[in-house]
């Protein structure tokens, strides 16, 4: 009898994957039941013990992301000060925007603005 075929014992098991069960039974592997970790003093450790694929997988997301653009990565950085001075122009110069303390310079009016 074939163990990885589909028998009306496997099929009528309640497991999500009868065959994997099975076939690490006649390998000779002992079927493991973990209990998931509780609480978050487990994150750091993972985090550590994952940290080259962690890291591989930021590379790959980063290239990707950038890959077909022109100025590539600095885009990334360029983008939000491209906006800040955007906003910076429109609040100070088209609505002219002040407050009761209000910056003396654009530059002072502009970190105003990015620090929310």
């Amino acid at each position: 009898m074939d163990v990885l075929a589909p028998t009306a014992m496997n099929m009528a098991n309640t497991d999500p994957d009868p065959g994997t069960r099975a076939a690490r039974r006649v390998a000779g592997q002992a079927v493991e039941r973990r209990t998931p970790p509780t609480g978050i003093g487990w994150v750091p450790g993972s985090l550590w013990q994952h940290r080259e694929l962690i890291a591989q997988m930021a590379r790959r997301e980063v290239a990707g992301r950038y890959r077909g653009s022109v100025a590539g990565l600095a885009w990334s950085f360029f983008n939000p000060l491209l906006m800040l001075g955007v906003y910076t122009f429109v609040f100070s110069v088209v609505f002219q925007v002040r407050w009761d303390t209000a910056p003396a310079s654009r530059a002072d009016f502009a970190m105003v603005i990015f620090a929310g």
